[in-house]
């Protein structure tokens, strides 16, 4: 039967899994967003890999994230940006900037609203596992309280008879000596007395 022990054992290496492909993940998306920012010519810095991927404390304690800003800044600062690669600048006006900006502040909105959702819905999925999971334990600890409940129900039963007959047992003991008593006192009577 499965204990609560165990149950515990199973979704903490299940997170283990877990959080080490999401390590997997973050760092095959850092050294893509490194790759592309050499490739479209801008300057590469820990920072800008920390903003289009992941956190800051991830790219400068992943010893192989941090290795290839590292030579990637290098390779910039000895050989310069690649200008080929970098994109022309366009003159825009005002008012075409302000619509961009609009419609990013309602993209960015919109964006907002899915990770709420999604983030409800994975907060929903996750306790579901864990209720299922804990659901489980609880069953298999049912279990064997019930299995020890019927074990000690048939050990009271089987105590319950065996008093049942020690009592039996003293209830006759009891009639046999008071039936001695009697005949004793008979048989004292039956004698005549010394005088």
């Amino acid at each position: 039967m499965m204990t609560v022990g165990v149950c515990k054992e199973e979704r903490i290496e299940r997170l283990r899994k877990v959080r080490a492909q999401d390590s997997v993940d973050k760092t095959k998306r850092s050294l893509e967003s490194i790759t592309a920012l050499q490739d479209e010519g801008v300057r590469v810095s820990f920072a800008a890999v920390a903003r289009a991927v992941v956190s800051t404390w991830f790219v400068y304690n992943k010893s192989e994230v941090a290795t290839r800003i590292r030579a990637a800044i290098a390779d910039q600062s000895e050989h310069g940006l690649d200008i080929a690669k970098t994109p022309k600048i366009q003159r825009v006006s005002a008012a075409a900037l302000q619509a961009e900006l609009a419609f990013a502040r309602k993209e960015l909105a919109a964006v907002r609203l899915e990770r709420n959702e999604l983030r409800t819905r994975v907060a929903l999925a996750l306790g579901d596992a864990i209720d299922s999971e804990n659901m489980d334990c609880l069953r298999a600890k049912v279990q064997q309280l019930e299995a020890a409940n019927n074990r000690q129900a048939s050990e009271v039963l089987a105590a319950n008879r065996h008093a049942n007959g020690l009592s039996q047992q003293l209830r006759e003991t009891e009639d046999e000596l008071i039936a001695a008593r009697a005949s004793l006192r008979r048989s004292i009577r039956a004698v005549p007395s010394p005088s």
